[in-house]
This record gives C-alpha cells, sequence and structure tokens, in this order.
C-alpha cells in the first residue's frame, strides 16, 4: 500500500532486512505522543475506580430492591441499564430478577398493559427465555386482527415494534406486529407526537430497530438521549458516563501502544493487492460460471428429491448440513427452507420417532432450531434411562454423540436436558478421541471440543471443511466441485475489493500527504485544514475556511462592510 522507496540494510549478524520510509499516519502522532493532558485524563479515570464501584453498589442495590415494586418498573430499569451499556457490571443480578420473571410468566403477563408485556417478552426472549408470543393474542378483537384502540399508546406500540423483531421462523403473530406498528408508527412521528423526544426515539427504531444496533454506538447515543429525560436516575447515568470514558481511555492507551511499535516492517502484503491483476481472474472464473450454475442445479435436484414424501430420507438432511458447512448454503436458501419446512410439519408426529437414531434426531433438531424453528427438546427424553439420565450404551455410537453434542448448543435459557446432553456427550467424547481408530474421526471430535460448530466463523470453516470433506470417501463430487470453485470465486472478489481500497487510499496519500482525519458527531471526514490556512495565511487573507461539500441551503453574500459572510 506504500508508496515509499524500499531498500535494504544489514543489521549485526549481516542478514539483509528490508526497510521503506513509510508517509507519516493521517492520525500523525496523535496516539503515539499522548499530551499531558490526555495522560491526566487517564490519571483520572483510575482515580474514579472507587467512585464507579460505589456506583456500581449503589444500582445493584436499586435492581434488586425493586423485587417488590411493580414489573414495570424492574423491567424499565433493566432495559435502561443495557441499552447504556453498562449491563455486563450486573449480569447476576439481571439473571436473578428475570428468572424470577420467567417463573411466573404464564400467570402473570396476561395482566399488564401492551408496553410491559412487549418489553418483558423482548427481554426474556433476549437472555435465552423461549417464552410464548400467544400472550399478544390478548391484543386482537373478533375478526383476529391487533385492536385499533392500541395506536393510541404510543410507548406501547415502540415496545411492540422493538419486541417483534426478537421473533423466531413461523411466529406469525409477530410478523403481523410489524406491519401493524410500522405503519401506525410511521403515521404518528409526522402528524401526532406532540414529544419531539418520543418522536425522534419512533424514527430512529423505524429506521433500525434496536436489536440490529451495534450495542456500544447505541449507548453512546442513548447516554445523549436519556440525560434529556426529566426522570432519568442520576446514579446510572453518572454510571454510565464514567464507564463509557473510562473504556474510551483504554482503548486510547491500546491504540497507542500499538502505534509505538517500534521500527514498524512494511506490510506483509507488500504490493500484493496493489498490483493484483482482477482482469486476468475475471477472465478465468467467467469461464467458469456456466459450470457453477450447472452444479447448482444438480445439487438442487438431489436437495428436492422426495421432499413431498412424508418421510423425509435421512440422506437430505446430511446434504443439507453438508452444502452449509461448506458454505454454500446461500445458493440454496429456498429449496433449504422449502425441505425443513417439510419436515418442521412433521416434527411432532409420534409415529416416525422410531425412525430417528441420535445421529438424525440430534442433526434434525439443529438444523431446524439453526432455520429459526422451535422445535421442542422433548424428543431427546427418549435416549434417556427410567433414571432420567442418557443411556450409557449411546457411547458407543460415536457420530450420534457428536451431532448430540452440537444440538445441544443451540438451545436456550432454561432447557436442562440439552445443559445435561452437553456434560454427557463432552464427558465421553474427550475419552473417545484419544482412543479412536479412525484419524478423521478422532480430529472431528476434537475440534469440535475445541469448538462448537455453533460458535465458528462461517468462512473461516467452510474453508477447513474443504479440506475434510475431500478426504471423506463418500463425498459428494458435484458438491465439493461447486465448493472449490464458489470459494475461490468469492476469493477473487474479495481480492478485488481489497485492491481498489488500497489503491484509493495510495492515491489519497500521494497526492494530499499532508490530509488529516477528523472526527465530527456523524461521520469522519477527510480535510487539508492545515494546507488551506497557510495558503491563507501567504496571501494574507483573512476569511475563514468552509467545511467542503457546503450544504445544499449555504449562501454567501457580501455585507455592507464588504465582507464575506453564511
Amino acid at each position: 500500500m506504500s508508496t515509499a522507496q524500499v531498500s535494504q540494510v544489514s543489521n549485526k549478524s549481516g542478514e539483509m532486512r528490508r526497510t521503506a520510509d513509510f508517509p507519516p499516519s493521517i492520525w500523525g502522532d496523535r496516539f503515539i505522543n499522548l499530551s499531558s493532558e490526555q495522560a491526566k485524563v487517564i490519571h483520572d479515570h483510575a482515580s474514579q475506580l472507587e467512585e464507579i464501584e460505589d456506583l456500581k453498589e449503589q444500582m445493584r442495590k436499586e435492581l434488586l430492591g425493586v423485587v417488590n415494586n411493580s414489573l414495570t418498573q424492574q423491567l424499565n430499569l433493566i432495559d435502561t441499564i443495557e441499552r447504556l451499556g453498562v449491563g455486563y457490571h450486573f449480569e447476576a443480578e439481571i439473571r436473578q430478577v428475570l428468572q424470577m420473571l420467567y417463573n411466573t410468566y404464564d400467570d402473570d403477563a396476561h395482566e399488564y398493559d401492551l408496553y410491559t408485556v412487549a418489553l418483558s417478552f423482548r427481554l426474556l426472549r433476549q437472555h435465552g427465555h423461549h417464552v410464548s408470543c400467544d400472550i399478544f393474542n390478548k391484543f386482537k378483537d373478533d375478526k383476529g386482527n391487533f385492536k385499533e384502540s392500541l395506536t393510541s399508546d404510543a410507548s406501547g406500540m415502540l415496545s411492540l415494534y422493538e419486541a417483534a423483531y426478537v421473533g423466531v421462523h413461523g411466529e406469525d403473530i409477530l410478523e403481523e406486529a410489524i406491519a401493524f406498528t410500522t405503519a401506525h408508527l410511521q403515521s404518528m412521528a409526522t402528524h401526532h407526537l406532540t414529544s419531539p423526544q418520543l418522536a425522534a426515539q419512533v424514527l430512529q427504531t423505524l429506521r433500525k430497530p434496536l436489536h440490529k444496533r451495534v450495542p456500544r454506538i447505541e449507548a453512546r447515543r442513548y447516554i445523549s438521549v436519556y440525560q434529556d429525560e426529566a426522570s432519568h436516575n442520576q446514579a446510572l447515568l453518572k454510571l454510565a458516563k464514567l464507564d463509557f470514558n473510562l473504556l474510551q481511555s483504554f482503548h486510547k492507551k491500546e491504540i497507542s501502544q500499538l502505534c509505538r511499535i517500534p521500527n514498524f516492517p512494511p506490510s506483509i502484503w507488500g504490493d500484493r493487492f496493489i498490483k493484483y491483476n482482477y482482469e486476468e481472474d475475471n477472465i478465468n472464473h467467467a469461464s467458469q460460471l456456466q459450470e457453477i450454475e450447472e452444479l447448482k442445479e444438480q445439487v438442487r435436484e438431489e436437495l428436492l428429491a422426495n421432499v413431498n414424501q412424508y418421510s423425509l430420507p435421512k440422506q437430505q438432511l446430511d446434504l443439507i448440513d453438508t452444502i452449509e458447512h461448506l458454505g454454500l448454503g446461500y445458493h440454496f436458501e429456498t429449496e433449504v427452507q422449502q425441505v425443513l419446512q417439510h419436515l418442521y410439519d412433521t416434527y411432532n408426529d409420534d409415529s416416525h420417532d422410531h425412525e430417528y437414531d441420535l445421529y438424525n434426531a440430534a442433526l434434525c433438531f439443529r438444523l431446524l432450531r439453526q432455520h429459526g424453528h422451535h422445535v421442542s427438546c422433548d424428543k431427546f427424553n427418549k435416549f434417556k434411562d427410567d433414571k432420567g439420565n442418557f443411556k450409557e450404551s449411546l457411547a458407543s455410537d460415536v457420530s450420534g454423540m457428536l451431532s448430540l453434542y452440537q444440538a445441544a448448543y443451540v438451545g436456550v435459557h432454561g432447557e436442562d436436558i440439552l445443559e445435561e446432553a452437553i456434560a454427557f456427550t463432552a464427558a465421553h467424547l474427550q475419552s473417545m478421541a484419544t482412543h479412536l481408530t479412525n484419524p478423521q474421526l478422532a480430529a472431528q471430535v476434537l475440534h469440535a471440543l475445541r469448538k462448537p460448530l455453533h460458535k465458528r466463523v462461517p468462512r473461516i470453516e467452510a474453508r477447513r471443511y474443504i479440506s475434510v470433506y475431500q478426504d471423506e470417501a463418500s463425498h459428494n463430487q458435484a458438491l465439493l466441485k461447486l465448493a472449490k470453485i464458489d470459494f475461490n470465486l468469492l476469493q477473487s472478489l474479495h481480492k478485488k475489493e481489497i485492491s481498489q481500497l488500497c489503491r484509493k487510499i495510495q492515491m489519497l496519500v500521494v497526492l494530499f500527504p499532508d490530509i488529516e482525519a477528523i472526527k465530527t458527531d456523524h461521520h469522519d471526514i477527510f480535510v487539508r485544514k492545515k494546507y488551506t490556512g497557510d495558503v491563507l495565511k501567504k496571501f494574507k487573507t483573512k476569511c475563514k475556511p468552509i467545511l467542503t461539500p457546503l450544504k445544499k441551503r449555504l449562501k454567501l453574500v457580501i455585507d455592507k462592510t464588504g465582507k464575506v459572510r453564511r
């Protein structure tokens, strides 16, 4: 990426080493030379640690002290704590309060208004409690539509809108809730709300629901919103501000330490991406596009074979799992959804339970859960003995044990049988791994124990699994070939994007070596403020520079004194 001249120097041992005269960072020495003022800020934060602990203790007492107060007060406090980004300080207390709420949810939830019901539903779902969305049926009329009278409750409508986004596949009432609240909230925000704060909150939520925001960025935004609320908790607000500033100072310190690394060597990639010729790669990949489509059609036919049969062949479950494991799932989303919908429709039919051994029962459960179908974990009770423990005879089925281990990680809070499954399978798989005669299966077990499939990075896992899958004797050749071509094609597209980015940055640094980066409230901008100022001084001009691009309605006028003003 650098445009600097590369030279070679020798160290004491005579070994030649590449060096480069890199241009100055656009940040200058901002992080290398932390000013005395910035160092003082860090020191001040350290001195405030005791105050932070006092505030945490105060909030901890409030959080546990509101147990005897109204449900709405409890939920509001928890929601505010988490939105301010300080929830990680009170994980145990929040878990305790929500567990008590979950234990009485079915009995008490029907007594509360729309705002409280929706907020409790969202918080419980966010913390892994699968509570039923049927609770919202009480807000429907005789025709099965949400009551129009709800539209007068702006806070309730907003709470329902946020809650609907933590639903899973097949929960139609939540899809209806999104459509209903969206239409009315849009109308409210522009015509009916007298509170500018509430109107702004509604518009922000319609742009991006809370469930889809970046927590740390949302915390910074919400601190400003919360402090304007008349009823804000002063201790909580102060804790949020101190905590945010403390974390920010730690980040500055870490960046400073990184920037201070002496004799920073050239990039390990050199000019690989700058000199990358996408056109050559593009010719090769373009010739393979037709082959990719043919392979996709072949796999699509295999995937949909026998889909209308009442009982799906077990091979189809393996095929779906392999497709997704190889990183090809995005090509077959419609087909996979069709197959799994058929499987979901017949999942609760007990007459077919005998057809599924441990491996297939666990695989079926995992795939359905991963695709948003909330299926019951009670299916695994058939693998328990009279004492309520998993049968020891299962330990002889390595593939089944591994499948159950992976499936148990897609559970939600309160599903004790899946917690037991993790403990049972982990203990036996660790013992098995050292005695398995099949080296591929042993490696697969050890890899799963280090990091379950549910916690891996999909694209990295796809690259690893391609190598594993091609060594399996029964691999699907068309699917393997498609996975390799698809991976290489995506890799070339990523190279192209990085190459374009590197060239733009290189051009920017060459053309504007004095460029500066300025952070504003809304975005980061690159300016040549120093250069502009020097030019104005040189020509002894007193006018002030204006950031460009100019605002659309900004007008420059000459006043009576002859000065140019905005």
